[in-house]
């Protein structure tokens, strides 16, 4: 298993799409495919193959190396593609209703990056993974695939970033904007929140003078309840607060939630047979070894991670879930919500 595999470039080349020898579209299952990785996912603790199975033009069809994305980057940045190029009509956004701007134009994310100019977009099928941007005020381009889910590729592609692309972000603005909040009132933020849009979590923590996201990412303190990054900020008044992104803008609601240690009386709560009319399919939760599984399908489960009440995390999906209740404390079914779908709903079956 040949794991992750990445490249980066920051000269002009002129390039041709025949030079991208090493990429094709998966469109016959039964063609051999010379030095092709085999994508696999974590199980336990050991690996299990995840391949996909559709064999289309399109998304998720490609098959392709970190350096064949890098010559597709710079012959597309060329303006070479299209009479006119097309790069202009793919890149040009358009202002959302409430005058915000998009951020994703014809299939590409733009956006500002350490305070450069960026194009990007990722891509996931089984357990594929990709990611591939270009910075083109530094002729940088930078691709990464891998062929196992386990980690997340976003958060590779910021430690590779943060590796050659200088932060030119306004620091004097970041700087002058700070104020220092007593450590009673700061540690007062810190704690577990809960998304109420979607259900998912993050902790605030207390370092330095300054509150920390996840353990990871300084928050600014701009005021006694106001704290931000460069690409968004939390707007914090007692337990509740909103999640404000700067593109597009949004107000997300948060409110601070306890964490929650399951019981053997818990697990019994929660096990049994879920089923979506959405997805026509079930899900069976059980209980093992003091954990909570989800069951998919025969030799897939995941654990279900307790974060607060009645809401749970399972990693390895990026899934968020949380379980309804009736008003006799019985639970009727659970919603579970992924990047791209939100509150799937399962019944639970009687």
């Amino acid at each position: 298993m040949s794991g992750l595999t990445l490249a980066a470039f920051t000269k002009k080349f002129i390039f041709e799409p025949a030079d991208m020898t090493h990429t094709q579209w998966r469109d016959d299952p039964n063609r051999v495919v010379p030095n092709r990785a085999i994508a696999y996912s974590k199980s336990g603790s050991s690996f299990e193959t995840n391949m996909p199975n559709e064999y289309v033009y399109g998304n998720g069809g490609l098959l392709t190396t970190t350096e064949d994305l890098l010559k597709w980057n710079n012959f597309y940045q060329q303006g070479r593609l299209g009479t006119s190029s097309l790069l202009s009509r793919q890149t040009e956004q358009e202002p959302l209703n409430n005058g915000e701007i998009n951020p994703y134009a014809a299939g590409l994310f733009i956006k500002k990056v350490r305070g450069w100019n960026n194009i990007n977009h990722n891509g996931a099928t089984a357990s594929y993974r990709a990611y591939l941007e270009t910075f083109p005020e530094l002729n940088l381009s930078i691709a990464i695939l891998s062929n196992t889910s386990q980690f997340n590729i976003n958060n590779v592609a910021s430690m590779i970033r943060n590796i050659f692309v200088p932060d030119k972000t306004d620091k004097t603005v970041k700087k002058d904007s700070s104020i220092n909040l007593p450590d009673t009132k700061l540690n007062a933020l810190t704690g577990l929140y809960k998304n109420e849009r979607d259900g998912s979590t993050f902790q605030l923590s207390a370092k330095n003078n300054n509150l920390v996201l996840d353990g990871e990412m300084l928050l600014v303190t701009v005021s006694e309840n106001i704290f931000k990054t460069d690409n968004f900020l939390f707007e914090i008044t007692g337990k509740k607060g909103l999640y404000i992104p700067f593109s597009p803008r949004d107000t997300i609601p948060f409110i601070k939630v306890n964490p929650v240690i399951l019981s053997q009386k818990d697990f019994n709560i929660y096990e049994g047979k879920y089923f979506s009319e959405e997805t026509n399919s079930s899900i069976t939760i059980q209980h093992d070894n003091n954990k909570l599984i989800l069951c998919l399908k025969p030799n897939e489960n995941h654990s279900l991670i307790p974060k607060y009440t009645d809401g749970f995390k399972i990693d390895a999906l990026d899934c968020d879930i949380q379980f309804v209740r009736s008003s006799q404390n019985k639970i009727l079914a659970m919603r579970m919500n992924v990047s791209r779908a939100r509150g799937v709903e399962f019944r639970k079956l009687k």
